[in-house]
């Protein structure tokens, strides 16, 4: 069974809260007092192929292009940066990509590749 975490970014430092462990109730309250600054990551279960957990947001290459952590039709996933639309064809298997950076910390990652850049790491 899938470990269901989540983990969000407050002043600088992850919080993370797992449904398993932690007392929910306190957890929670906490994250919602801190909600207007930012957004819940989703733990997908899958490590990248170096072992490093993937969340939500989390950006990943393959040494050519990079791609950003979603989940999308029931999945998470790993699309392409800089399509226009979400194409499941330009999805990989998130195992097999390295995790480079995350969308709030390294937002240039994101940005680089849509500019017409590629990979960057």
């Amino acid at each position: 069974m899938r470990t269901i975490k989540f983990r969000y970014l407050w002043k600088g430092k992850w919080y993370y809260i797992n449904f398993e462990k932690d007392n929910l109730a306190i957890k929670w309250k906490l994250y919602e007092s801190r909600a207007k600054t930012t957004f819940p990551e989703q733990f997908t279960g899958v490590l990248d192929k170096n072992d490093v957990e993937i969340y939500t947001g989390d950006i990943l290459t393959n040494g050519h292009n990079n791609y950003e952590c979603i989940f999308w039709k029931g999945s998470f996933v790993a699309n392409l940066i800089g399509s226009e639309k979400k194409k499941e064809q330009g999805y990989l298997a998130l195992e097999i990509l390295r995790k480079i950076g995350n969308i709030y910390e390294k937002p240039e990652l994101k940005e680089a590749q849509k500019d017409g850049n590629k990979s960057i790491s």
